[in-house]
């Protein structure tokens, strides 16, 4: 029995949740995330602006970025459709990752869309839900294997965006 107490203990360990806690920068929304991320900001070729936040653990990768769509609060069904299926293509290329499932979502009267994934060249999963709303794309994503990706925390990351001024 001695012998598999550190086995035990490793697979007990891998599957702990991590401890989150609140992640506001700049007050305009809140999060909540293991520790305190690593931000980049960025500016898209046509001029979009995105802020992206990060946080590495052991199994997984915690990832939300904020993009200002200056005209979003615009965009007609299609316009925003067309947006969501870019956004996950390019999440399947840039992850190798099959679609598992998709389904729409909503938040602050703005449309959403909530994916679950595969990778195909390493066991794990990509798990990724995008709001559009009052002008700005939120996108909360994760990336882990599939003991971290089945994890509360990962659960609670996603569920856990607020928006605290959703006025332009």
């Amino acid at each position: 029995m001695r012998r598999h107490l550190p086995m035990i203990a490793l697979v007990f360990i891998a599957g702990c949740s991590s401890e989150l806690k609140e992640y506001s920068p700049d007050g305009t929304f809140q999060i909540l995330l293991p520790d305190t991320p690593k931000m980049d900001s960025s500016e898209h070729a046509s001029g979009l602006k995105t802020k992206t936040y990060r946080v590495e653990e052991r199994g997984g990768i915690y990832i939300f970025s904020v993009t200002d769509y200056p005209d979003g609060d615009k965009f007609i069904p299609a316009e925003i459709e067309g947006r969501f299926k870019a956004i996950r293509e390019t999440l399947l290329e840039q992850h190798n990752a099959k679609l598992v499932s998709e389904s729409e979502t909503s938040m602050a009267n703005g449309p959403g869309r909530a994916l679950e994934a595969t990778l195909t060249t390493r066991e794990g999963r990509l798990r990724s839900r995008f709001y559009l709303i009052k002008g700005k794309l939120y996108q909360l994503t994760t990336i882990g294997v599939n003991s971290w990706s089945d994890s509360d925390s990962v659960r609670r990351f996603l569920d856990s965006l607020q928006i605290v001024n959703p006025t332009r």
